[in-house]
C-alpha cells in the first residue's frame, strides 16, 4: 500500500493474501508432522522436539488467523470511516498484523530448513 488513503478493498485484499499464505503453512505443518511421525515409526528417529516445534508454530498460525478475522470484523463495523490514512488505528493494527505474519513466515522457513537438514529431507532447495 503506497497510497496516502487506504480503502477497505485494499485491506481486504491483503488479508486474503495473508490468510492464503498462512493456511498454506498450516497445511504444510500437517504434512511435516505426518512425515516426522512416519520417520519415528520406520527408523526409530527421535522427532518429538520437531513435532513440538511444529505444534507451537501451528498455534501461532491459529492465533494470527484469529487476529486477522477479528480485524476484518472490526473494519467492517467501521466501514463509514473509510478511506483512512496511515495514522488511523485500524491501519496501525493492520501493520502490527503484517509484522506478525512476516515473523511467522520467517519462523516457518527457519523451522522447515532445520527439519530438512536434520532428517536429510529435500524440501526447499
Amino acid at each position: 500500500m503506497k497510497k496516502e488513503l487506504i480503502s477497505i478493498p485494499d485491506l481486504d485484499f491483503e488479508y486474503k493474501l495473508w490468510k492464503n499464505r498462512i493456511n498454506f503453512y498450516s497445511a504444510e505443518i500437517i504434512l511435516f508432522k505426518a512425515r516426522l511421525s512416519s520417520l519415528k515409526i520406520e527408523h526409530s528417529q527421535e522427532v518429538e522436539e520437531e513435532i513440538n516445534l511444529l505444534r507451537n508454530l501451528n498455534n501461532d498460525v491459529d492465533s494470527i488467523l484469529n487476529a486477522i478475522k477479528i480485524q476484518e470484523e472490526e473494519i467492517s463495523c467501521f466501514s463509514e470511516d473509510y478511506p483512512i490514512n496511515k495514522s488511523h488505528s485500524h491501519y496501525l493494527n493492520h501493520k502490527t498484523l503484517q509484522k506478525k505474519k512476516n515473523d511467522l513466515s520467517m519462523e516457518f522457513i527457519k523451522l522447515i530448513k532445520k527439519i530438512e537438514k536434520r532428517f536429510a529431507l529435500f524440501i526447499y532447495n
